[in-house]
């Protein structure tokens, strides 16, 4: 039976992995501070994954995360001439921006934004 996708993993695969928490605030900022953008990403689909009721500041790397997920879609998208789903990603980055209100993280995300040409 296949599983049912949420936010681009699966229930199953995350019970699978032997997690059965979300990750903590510390967990995600860690991934953060280290500039493993990709990780954090995994962390928060799997909270996501988990119905974990973020916190605000949770909520600031969550938004951090899908925005960053966004401009690396949107690159690729780009890149192999797929317009409109380029578009769609600029649509869903300048949601999750939109959200961010923390200092850090929207300094962080101009490099994003430069690394990947999405504004």
């Amino acid at each position: 039976m296949a599983g049912v996708r949420v936010s681009g993993i699966t229930k199953e695969a995350v019970r699978g992995n032997d997690r059965h928490k979300p990750y903590e605030f510390y967990e995600l900022y860690n991934d953060f501070s280290n500039h493993d953008y990709a990780r954090l990403q995994e962390k928060v689909h799997t909270n996501i994954a988990l119905g974990a009721n973020p916190g605000s500041d949770e909520k600031q790397l969550y938004d951090f995360a899908l925005s960053y997920e966004a401009a690396v879609n949107y690159y690729m998208y780009t890149k192999n001439g797929m317009n409109d789903k380029a578009q769609a990603c600029r649509t869903d980055f300048s949601e999750h921006e939109g959200a961010i209100t923390r200092k850090l993280l929207l300094d962080a995300l101009e490099d994003v934004k430069s690394t990947y040409g999405i504004s």
